[in-house]
């Protein structure tokens, strides 16, 4: 690879050409397969020439790959049969009613006409085996600084929308973001793990042990209702934005923070799917975890679903994936890692995280209002 081609392959990388359109082309797979290959032959070329600042670059790349998956997960969470689950839920995509096809792996599922994809995992949120092979403090301490950055954001947006009235978090986990919101709103969370609850309780908040919208009073109302990192683990997103619908005053938000199919590192972990390392790409559908993912949206098909369900869009952008401060225990929470490879990823997450920032977010907000009436 000589060096225009390697200075266009990064060019491509940061503007997001390199990923973006190869999508829109019929032979996406090909050209997406052999624009990775060109990439590791790059890398590979590096270390033969011995640049310190190819083996540098060539080593960080690889590392990100990694990195931002963080770490290899047990298969606590199997898939389900495919063709039970899919009849199940008609085939059918949930934003465009497309029929849905195969995707990548045997419980992943995908979109051709909205590029929705869905995944057939298994919740074993109140399992104890689960728990046990997380080490939630380590969980806890990794996520904070990160979490609570993004979750100030995201307050401020839709303070500018509306500062005061009754909001309601669905799955609150360890808080964070009411601890926040009850400063300007009459707070109430709803969280279905019952060691997470517990683990809350001393703080006074008031959580409700259960899902949406059974936790709720048949009449009640809000003026907010948010899903931080949620929405995309619930398996009917139909009926729970129909729910929510149902739940807010006329003129309330809905407040969706999630992953987004569009992001830097979920491409990636495509394109190392593609290439039989699938790894990466269990990590970001959390196979594995108590509460895995079950649906992948990005700005358009997330505003067309919501768009259907008579919610406007107010206000959309994206909050980063990667911080340093509590990095060091996010990579080792699930104890996979050796010390080495701990300190090698974090390193290298380190030294990239300037390019990191502006290239595609792997995770955004919407905040949209239902319409009156």
């Amino acid at each position: 690879m000589n060096r225009g081609s390697i200075f266009h392959f990064f060019d491509g990388v940061k503007n997001g050409s390199f990923f973006g359109e190869a999508y829109k082309r019929p032979d996406a797979d090909q050209l997406m397969r052999e624009r990775v290959l060109a990439a590791i032959r790059f890398g590979s070329e590096g270390h033969r020439a011995g640049g310190l600042w190819k083996r540098c670059l060539s080593t960080t790349v690889n590392a990100l790959m990694y990195s931002g998956c963080a770490v290899l997960l047990p298969r606590l969470a199997q898939p389900v049969d495919k063709d039970h689950w899919m009849t199940a839920n008609n085939k059918e995509c949930p934003v465009c009613h497309a029929g849905l096809v195969p995707g990548l792996q045997d419980w992943h599922l995908k979109c051709p006409a909205c590029r929705y994809e869905s995944a057939a995992l298994e919740p074993v949120i109140n399992s104890d085996p689960a728990h046990e092979m997380i080490d939630e403090q380590a969980r806890e301490d990794g996520l904070r600084a990160l979490r609570v950055s993004n979750f100030t954001t995201l307050l401020e947006r839709i303070k500018s929308e509306r500062s005061s009235g009754r909001l309601l978090e669905v799955g609150c986990a360890h808080g964070w973001f009411l601890e926040l919101a009850q400063q300007s709103f009459e707070v109430v969370g709803i969280e279905p793990d019952k060691a997470v609850v517990e683990a809350v309780s001393h703080k006074g908040l008031p959580v409700r042990q259960g899902y949406f919208p059974q936790a709720l009073d048949a009449h009640e109302r809000f003026d907010v209702i948010v899903f931080n990192d949620v929405i995309e683990h619930i398996p009917d997103i139909t009926q729970v934005i129909e729910q929510c619908h149902r739940h807010l005053n006329d003129g309330g938000l809905l407040v969706l923070n999630l992953p987004s199919s569009d992001g830097v590192f979920y491409r990636l972990s495509k394109l190392l799917a593609r290439l039989s390392l699938r790894n990466p790409f269990e990590r970001l559908w959390q196979k594995g975890l108590p509460s895995p993912h079950v649906h992948y949206f990005n700005r358009r098909n997330l505003e067309q679903l919501i768009t259907r369900h008579d919610f406007v869009t107010m206000t959309d952008g994206k909050l980063p994936t990667l911080s340093l401060d509590g990095l060091h225990a996010r990579i080792s929470y699930t104890g996979d890692l050796g010390r080495f490879s701990r300190a090698f990823i974090y390193t290298c997450v380190a030294l990239s995280l300037p390019i990191l920032n502006r290239l595609p977010g792997d995770i955004f907000y919407s905040i949209s209002q239902k319409k009156a009436g």
